[in-house]
């Protein structure tokens, strides 16, 4: 019974599989969202990591302020879009909905533009972010495998 206990424990050792993870604190940012090292974060949280630096916060200032800009735009000029579109359907000379929808295209192209702001100068903050990170000491991710390996058992440090 000790043999088969024993036996149990080894091959439990052995199979179990140990990985050290240092945080790098990397920023990314892509399709208007934020990540730390691979992980979601959000806008409120990506400000609040990037206070440390007075020229990446500013960006993201900056970055807000458009974002709340195209929300304020967009969401009327779809209405106005809508509409003018209803008004179509439901018989009204197109000479009479033509400055509602005008007016609805012009406030969602203004929202768009602020969007693309949003997304430049959230880019600009990240990347001055992470240029800003001493780099000397990025630690990597650190694996230690214990189990069979080519030359019998033994353990195994993979990067």
């Amino acid at each position: 019974m000790k043999k088969i206990l024993f036996l149990i424990m080894l091959f439990l050792a052995f199979n179990a599989e140990t990985k050290a993870q240092f945080s790098s604190d990397r920023m990314s940012f892509g399709q208007g969202n934020f990540f730390l090292n691979g992980s979601f974060i959000s806008f409120q949280q990506a400000r609040e990591i990037m206070r440390v630096n007075e020229e990446a916060s500013q960006y993201m200032k900056r970055a807000r302020a458009n974002r709340t800009w195209s929300n304020i735009l967009s969401y009327p000029g779809y209405f106005v879009i809508g509409w003018g579109i209803g008004g179509l359907l439901g018989g009204v000379p197109f000479s009479e909905s033509a400055p509602y929808l005008g007016v609805g295209a012009g406030l969602i192209a203004g929202s768009v533009l602020l969007d693309l702001g949003f997304s430049k100068n959230a880019d600009l903050a990240v990347n001055i972010f992470n240029t800003s990170m001493p780099t000397g000491h990025k630690p990597t991710d650190v694996r230690l495998l214990a189990g069979f390996t080519s030359s019998g058992i033994g353990l195994k440090l993979a990067f």
